[in-house]
């Protein structure tokens, strides 16, 4: 995911995976290069995001697919991003709902014609 400064636009140049996240949350305050915006919320945010995916992803292999999509759908509300909607297109899938699947596919696409 692409982390840009909320308050000047400036493309955040450091990592914004989940390691890069959560080494900014052990080495304090991260600030946009151009303004000196304090972009730790955003970054705190990410690894929230990041977390909810981890506890998708352990609710599938538990077999609950009911409360990975719950999971899923709480990424995907604190930030939209590929893993959101890849976790939530399979609990989709294995749920059998195609209308949830179609949504979880829609911000899938969505996610990769952003990145392109």
């Amino acid at each position: 995911m692409t982390l840009s400064c909320p308050a000047c636009g400036k493309k955040y140049e450091g990592q914004s995976d989940v390691h890069a996240v959560n080494a900014a949350a052990e080495i304090g305050p991260v600030t946009c290069q151009r303004c000196g915006s304090d972009l730790s919320q955003l970054l705190a945010a990410l690894r929230a995001a990041a977390m909810l995916v981890r506890m998708a992803k352990a609710s599938f292999e538990r077999g609950d697919w009911d409360t990975g999509l719950a999971y899923a759908a709480r990424s995907w509300s604190v930030a939209h991003d590929t893993a959101s909607a890849h976790a939530g297109c399979l609990a989709a899938a294995a749920l059998g709902d195609s209308a949830e699947l179609e949504q979880w596919r829609r911000r899938a696409a969505e996610m990769a014609n952003s990145a392109a």
